[in-house]
């Protein structure tokens, strides 16, 4: 069997994530967060970074999101648990 090594640039690299289904970036995310600080439980919850990530998994855009759509968004994540 032969292995193949493939250089890439970071830019080259960041191009190929987007163009992953946001699903599979936001796998892809998930699996680097937990192989560099562990499992994303250990985050704050209040973290606004978990927000993020939370959103990025559901296919919304914390940052496009309005304070009443925020304040939603994050209630709904609440009751799910």
């Amino acid at each position: 069997m032969t292995t193949l090594a493939l250089s890439l640039t970071y830019t080259q690299l960041l191009e190929l994530v987007q163009q992953l289904p946001s699903e599979k970036q936001a796998e892809l995310c998930e699996f680097l967060l937990k192989s560099k600080w562990g499992w994303l439980s250990n985050f704050t919850k209040d973290s606004e970074a978990n927000a993020r990530m939370a959103c990025w998994k559901r296919g919304k855009d914390w940052d496009t999101m309005t304070e009443e759509e925020r304040e939603e968004f994050i209630n709904d994540v609440l009751h799910e648990a």
